[in-house]
């Protein structure tokens, strides 16, 4: 496992917690150690939801095609939201946009562009729409509507580019929080 991969950092912060004698006690609430401890495991099961996949590929079926990628797309959503919320429970606030980095927001929005807002995305400024063979992880199409215009663009997408950038971010972002962890929360 790489030592700098988001498994292996939320590997770390649990283990840090696990031995801590500290714990759950150095929460302000019971709602914020709620919050990190779901979070701690929402960060686990969405990748392990991507690397299955990424090593599967996506199906023949262009139906389950569909399915399988909002899924990844939600997947990554749900971690980023995951890491943001550990982040939030070490330094009391979440990472400025300069520390997220442009790989965060890049796979974020096309997630709102092609699985969360097809019908109206950029605040009703275009459609997109997948068509049934959208292709895989290496080049990802879609048509890309303008409404102003009236114009099509077809983006051509290297989504298993486009995540693996958004896991080096993802890694360095819960790394973060991990060193700011270990300040308050040490093994006894």
């Amino acid at each position: 496992m790489n030592p700098l991969s988001v498994s292996a950092v939320r590997m770390k912060i649990h283990e840090r917690f696990e031995t801590s004698a500290l714990r759950e006690n150095g929460f302000s609430d019971d709602d914020e150690f709620a919050a990190y401890y779901t979070a701690k495991f929402l960060i686990d099961d969405a990748q392990c939801a991507l690397d299955a996949h990424r090593k599967r590929g996506f199906s023949s079926d262009f139906g389950l095609a569909y399915a399988e990628l909002w899924g990844v797309l939600q997947s990554v959503v749900i971690q980023q939201d995951s890491i943001l919320e550990i982040y939030k429970s070490f330094f009391g606030k979440c990472p400025s946009k300069m520390t997220l980095g442009s790989a965060w927001y890049e796979i974020r929005n096309l997630r709102n562009e092609i699985g969360g807002h097809p019908i109206a995305s950029g605040n009703g400024k275009y459609r997109s729409f997948l068509g049934r063979n959208f292709g895989d992880y290496t080049v990802l199409q879609y048509e890309k509507y303008e409404i102003s215009t009236g114009d099509s663009s077809y983006p051509e997408i290297a989504l298993g580019h486009m995540i693996d950038s958004y896991q080096r971010r993802a890694a360095i972002i819960l790394y973060l929080a991990y060193r700011k962890m270990r300040t308050k929360w040490i093994p006894q």
